[in-house]
């Protein structure tokens, strides 16, 4: 797969967007990347060339704050399935998320074509405010980097990708696996897990996580297992990280919870970055490893 040199960050007018360029543009400084501004013109809504020329140039004056290389467009058409094309062009997309309306909600809202599991590149939700309207204020520079972990393939690459973010921006990386807290294994439900449960947990957690250790041992890397839902333990984690990473597709646990409502639960209540990276991605990553004989899946941060 071709090495992308740019990210795209999607503009609606919202202050949830210009949040997202000033992610963006911050991510782009410290990895060398270049910024690509998109505004999505709708049929159906009445705007003029002027307040799209207007918002394009906002958001170009954020990026010009940060000294990254940038350029700014417009396309017409529906925002989901013009995201998804470009996605296959670009290292990340990034998108701000007010909860409400806007750009996001038009690329979130329906699982089965949503940006985040439709994509071929890292998705970025940038929340903008909270479920009480409150605005967050965002650490821009990444210190703790938390990733849903299970056994899921998705996963795997999530905590691979997540690791190699960590070690770029010298932040430690938390790998956090949730255990569920209703034991159905008896005729009445228990709401903790056994101490078995939970240490053959951690056991396995420490499995997945020695790869990431090995490779990158000055890494400061922290290992949770909690006995809450995937849902429960990221939104609670989000609270004091700079960014959330987890795959977006598997059989159960943290991935699978991606293709039903939960995964827009985790996507509108956290309070910190997602990143959530899609199906279509990770297996054109597999392909590409397979086709060249060597794995770039740490290819979303820079060179």
């Amino acid at each position: 797969m071709e090495k992308k040199k740019s990210i795209l960050v999607g503009v609606d007018g919202t202050e949830a967007g210009y949040e997202a360029v000033r992610w963006a543009a911050n991510y782009a400084s410290h990895t060398s990347l270049s910024v690509s501004i998109l505004y999505v013109r709708l049929n159906k809504i009445k705007i003029t060339d002027d307040e799209i020329t207007e918002i394009l140039h906002r958001a170009e004056d954020i990026v010009n704050t940060y000294n990254v290389d940038h350029s700014a467009t417009t396309q017409t058409g529906d925002p989901s399935q013009i995201f998804i094309n470009l996605s296959c062009q670009y290292r990340m997309i990034v998108i701000g998320n007010r909860g409400k309306s806007g750009l996001a909600e038009r690329l979130l809202k329906t699982m089965s074509s949503s940006l985040p599991a439709a994509a071929y590149c890292p998705i970025i939700v940038v929340p903008y405010a909270d479920k009480d309207g409150n605005i967050l204020n965002h650490q821009y520079k990444l210190q703790k980097i938390v990733v849903g972990s299970d056994a899921s393939e998705w996963s795997l690459r999530a905590l691979s990708i997540g690791a190699a973010i960590a070690n770029k921006w010298n932040a430690q990386l938390l790998a956090l696996a949730a255990v569920s807290i209703y034991n159905t294994s008896s005729d009445f439900l228990s709401h903790t897990p056994s101490d078995k449960i939970l240490k053959n947990s951690l056991a396995e957690l420490q499995t997945r996580v020695l790869p990431i250790q090995e490779n990158y041992p000055h890494l400061d890397v922290d290992l949770r297992v909690v006995s809450k839902s995937a849902l429960e333990a990221l939104v609670s984690a989000s609270k004091k990280s700079d960014l959330i990473v987890v795959g977006s597709r598997g059989l159960s646990g943290v991935s699978g919870w991606l293709l039903g409502s939960t995964s827009q639960a985790l996507l509108q209540y956290s309070y910190a970055p997602v990143c959530v990276i899609p199906k279509n991605y990770v297996q054109a990553e597999i392909a590409d490893a397979l086709t060249n004989n060597h794995a770039n899946f740490a290819s979303v941060t820079s060179e």
